[in-house]
Order: C-alpha cells, then sequence, then structure tokens
C-alpha cells in the first residue's frame, strides 16, 4: 500500500487494507464494510452449506433470466409462444419437454447476427426465434442443420429418397415451360407471371 492510498479497516479480519480491497455495494453505492477475502470466504461457506438451494438457483436463473438473454427473447415473449403452442412442442406436439425438463428455444442459425459461446449458439436478435421445442426434436433439428450445411439439402433427399428421383431423358425446352405456364394461366385464372421457378436437376438447362 502506497503512502497516499486511502485505506479502510476490515471489520471481519480487521486487517488495514487499501480501499481497493473493498468491493463497493450496489445499493448504496460505498466500499463494503469487508474486504474481498473476507466477502469470499464467507460466500464460499455459504455454499457448501446450502449446496442444493445454490444449485436450485442457478438453475432456475439460467431457464429464465439467463436463456432469454442468450437467445434475444423476453419472459413475455416465451410465455406467448408456449400459450401459442397449446404447451407443447412445435415440431412434433409433444406434452413433456424431456432432457433436463425445459423447453428449448429454438432460433435461427445465421452465421451473420449469430455468434457461437461454447457449445452454445446464441443471438441478441428476436426475430431470429422460432418456437419451442421438445429435447429429442431440438437434438435432432441440430443435426439436420449441421449436415445440411455440410453436403446440401438436395444430396440428402436424393439418399434418404432415391425412390422419388425421376430422371427426364431430355432437357425441357422453352416450348414445354411456356406450354406449362398457359396451363398455369387457364387453371388459376391469373396472369402468366414473367417468371416461373422449375425445379430441375443442376446438371439440366432449359433448351432455346
Amino acid at each position: 500500500m502506497t503512502g497516499d492510498e486511502e485505506a479502510k479497516t476490515c471489520t471481519t479480519c480487521t486487517k488495514i487494507l487499501p480501499l481497493s480491497w473493498f468491493p463497493m455495494r450496489s445499493d448504496t453505492k460505498r466500499p463494503n464494510s469487508q474486504c474481498r477475502d473476507c466477502i469470499s470466504a464467507r460466500h464460499s461457506a455459504y455454499y457448501q452449506d446450502n449446496r442444493e438451494k445454490c444449485a436450485a438457483l442457478v438453475k432456475r436463473n439460467y431457464d429464465t433470466v439467463g436463456r432469454f438473454r442468450r437467445y434475444g427473447i423476453t419472459q413475455e415473449m416465451y410465455d406467448e409462444a408456449l400459450r401459442e403452442q397449446d404447451g407443447k412442442c412445435k415440431l412434433c406436439g409433444a406434452s413433456e419437454p424431456g432432457g433436463k425438463g425445459v423447453w428449448h428455444i429454438d432460433h435461427t442459425h445465421d452465421p451473420g447476427r449469430t455468434t457461437q459461446n461454447g457449445r452454445f449458439n446464441q443471438t441478441s436478435d428476436p426475430t431470429l426465434f422460432r418456437g419451442l421445442l421438445c429435447h429429442r426434436c431440438n437434438v435432432s433439428l441440430g443435426h439436420y442443420e449441421m449436415l445440411v450445411d455440410r453436403i446440401g439439402e438436395a444430396k440428402l433427399m436424393r439418399y434418404l429418397h432415391p425412390e422419388r428421383l425421376v430422371e427426364p431423358t431430355m432437357p425441357p425446352t422453352a416450348e414445354m415451360v411456356d406450354e406449362l405456364l398457359d396451363g398455369f394461366h387457364e387453371t388459376y385464372g391469373a396472369e402468366k407471371p414473367a417468371t416461373f421457378r422449375v425445379r430441375l436437376p443442376e446438371n439440366y438447362k432449359v433448351t432455346p
């Protein structure tokens, strides 16, 4: 401790210590009466005597405030989503969340608006929130999205459903596409759109 540094006496260990050793109280904005070592020892002793109570408090805070902050939503948004889902998983309709007993907060994994924090992909953008899922759906969806990112959805669908593939003997011509648009116009009575999205194999092109 330097000669011009302000000092304070700890009310527990009675040591005269630099003022910087006394954490500031959040309520009074004044230095605590105990030094940081004595405060740490008091907290450690309380935890040892109340392990179950402390664990329950940490879990309760994580299940509400902690998770909501991690995914950019509020308690009101969570409650409203659960009401809209009738208290069930938004994907499979399960009435129980499974896992650790809490509904998983699902959100869009947008590389530009989410960040990786350890095992968690988190965001502060509430517009990415998709719904509440049970444990099984949340894990399954996460693995599915990672697989799609790695190999592409088209390749995955070809692997899972080879019986659905119908390989054309020749690429469709511009006349065939125009005929398709005319049929659309006759069926729905709508103006023929300027463009029409047709799903084709990657190696095919419309022939002029």
